[in-house]
């Protein structure tokens, strides 16, 4: 483990107890707040985080640098890196609930019918879950309607936010495997 490293773990396992209160608190958020915030924490990340926003910048520039001026894709990238945000937000304030009656009354299923068809074949299924918008709540839904489902993930930085990770994903019925050695 480099000094970085072993430094960033200290810092994350030091801010832990303050993420658990501010998940805590986004519980009791309404929507709309959570919208402003999720936007106010976007607009920052887009303006501080240069890596980010050069990536993302890089990225929206490839696939639409033909069509859209750059301005255009700048508005693009912000508005980005803010669905992000109130996307994960989104999913800390919702992590608690574990019962199907109360998630799906946030969450819409659409084509339910080609999953269980799928499963109905007994010879496993892969679904595939990009990033983009509420990707966690996507991958938790198929566990919430009942299937088996195994996901798997790389570990994010910091030990207690991989274990916190997973027990969100576990108590949902989703069974996380580690990318790292899982191939």
């Amino acid at each position: 483990m480099t000094k970085s490293d072993l430094r960033r773990e200290i810092v994350l396992f030091l801010a832990y107890p303050f993420l658990e209160l501010a998940i805590l608190i986004l519980r009791f958020l309404p929507k709309t707040w959570r919208n402003h915030l999720g936007t106010f924490i976007g607009g920052l990340s887009y303006k501080w985080n240069e890596k980010t926003r050069t990536r993302t910048l890089a990225s929206l520039t490839t696939a639409y640098g033909d069509t859209k001026s750059p301005a255009e894709i700048e508005v693009m990238a912000r508005e980005v890196l803010v669905n992000i945000n109130k996307s994960v937000l989104d999913y800390f304030a919702t992590a608690h609930i574990t019962k199907p009656e109360r998630f799906f009354k946030f969450v819409e299923v659409v084509g339910e019918e080609h999953l269980k068809q799928a499963y109905e074949q007994k010879r496993g299924v892969i679904c595939l879950i990009p990033h983009l918008s509420s990707w966690e709540l996507s991958a938790v839904t198929p566990p919430m309607l009942g299937y088996k489902t195994c996901g798997a993930s790389k570990s994010v930085k910091g030990f207690l936010l991989q274990h916190m990770m997973v027990r969100f994903r576990e108590r949902r019925g989703m069974r996380n495997i580690s990318r790292e050695g899982s191939y």
